[in-house]
């Protein structure tokens, strides 16, 4: 884990990730992009392809006459805030050591400074989704499981549709729960499923907007089958009950 929160101190490898996350380059492409020669920029790369941290596969090269193959990179989905969400997960616990504190803050402060703000997300906790996340990246999303009969009118790239083996969860079709954004706050409403919503294991009533906060844990379900949800909420959207003011929360339907 250390080794490549260290590679991300590296305002090079920043500036590389920053570039592939928007559009796939080859070596050559980020070589001149960013004014190194090849060779040190094919070893930057078989560094961060080592860490995980970039994906790469075959390209037929545009820069020569002959035709030789070279690698196209970009990074893997969700990766900064996957970053970001592991590096407050570790200044946050207590079983780790100071120094892999000191490492995980220096990097999390690096990638705010050079990719700048991120987009709030959700990721899953344990079982056969663990690891994924879910950008809130529109104002209203629909949260359920995924429903193979019923997904017509579903919007696959937008709603958070939870993989099929979390039973726990209600049916995509006729959602679990509403996420909404009231700028600058995010909220989930749970919509009468019949396993129930939790944040932070407290139960919110059905139908009521709940507030999100920061590294807060949203569960949809109860027993083995439920889901477990991080939030990773930005600095922008991040509230205090004190700054809610007149929003309304127990406002009920979406926005």
């Amino acid at each position: 884990m250390r080794d490549y929160l260290l590679l991300l101190q590296d305002p090079i490898h920043l500036a590389i990730i920053s570039r592939i996350t928007k559009e796939e380059n080859t070596t050559l492409e980020l070589a001149e992009l960013l004014g190194h020669t090849q060779d040190e920029m094919k070893k930057r790369m078989q560094s961060l392809h080592h860490a995980g941290l970039v994906i790469r596969w075959p390209k037929l090269s545009s820069h020569t006459q002959s035709g030789i193959c070279t690698w196209s990179y970009r990074t893997p989905r969700a990766l900064i805030q996957n970053i970001l969400q592991e590096c407050s997960y570790i200044e946050n616990c207590p079983d780790v050591s100071k120094e892999t504190e000191s490492i995980a803050r220096k990097t999390r402060e690096q990638i705010q400074e050079h990719l700048g703000q991120q987009t709030s997300s959700l990721a899953i906790m344990g079982g056969e989704g663990d690891g994924m996340v879910f950008e809130l990246a529109f104002r209203s999303l629909a949260v359920g499981r995924e429903d193979k009969e019923g997904m017509k009118g579903i919007e696959k790239n937008r709603d958070i549709i939870i993989p099929g083996s979390y039973r726990g969860v209600t049916r995509i079709s006729k959602p679990h729960a509403i996420i909404t954004r009231i700028f600058p706050c995010w909220y989930i409403e749970d919509c009468n499923s019949s396993g129930g919503t939790y944040i932070n294991n407290l139960m919110l009533k059905p139908e009521t907007r709940h507030l999100i906060c920061d590294q807060d844990i949203i569960i949809l379900g109860s027993g083995p089958h439920a889901v477990r949800l991080r939030a990773h909420i930005e600095n922008g959207e991040n509230c205090d009950i004190g700054d809610l003011g007149s929003l309304p929360i127990h406002a009920v339907g979406r926005v």
